[in-house]
């Protein structure tokens, strides 16, 4: 449950449970990407790269975009 400033009511009110997310779910999409950007870091550094940000929106590396489709996280 959460909460939420009413601008109509001015205070703060119960929004109660979200009807779009789902939190096992968020969770659990977000543990897989995590893991995937492990992976995909210490591929990077073992091939001599650096690897400057990790989130799970994304990160910021000097390895080359040519080579990314071929990395062990996308599969054999």
């Amino acid at each position: 449950y959460k909460d939420g400033w009413s601008t109509f009511q001015q205070k703060t009110v119960n929004l109660g449970c979200s009807a779009i997310t789902n939190p096992v779910t968020a969770s659990y999409i977000t543990s897989i990407t995590r893991a995937v950007l492990i992976a995909a870091q210490i591929e990077i550094t073992q091939e001599g790269y650096n690897v400057y940000s990790v989130t799970t929106d994304g990160m910021i590396s000097n390895y080359p975009e040519d080579k990314m489709g071929k990395m062990g996280t996308y599969g054999p």
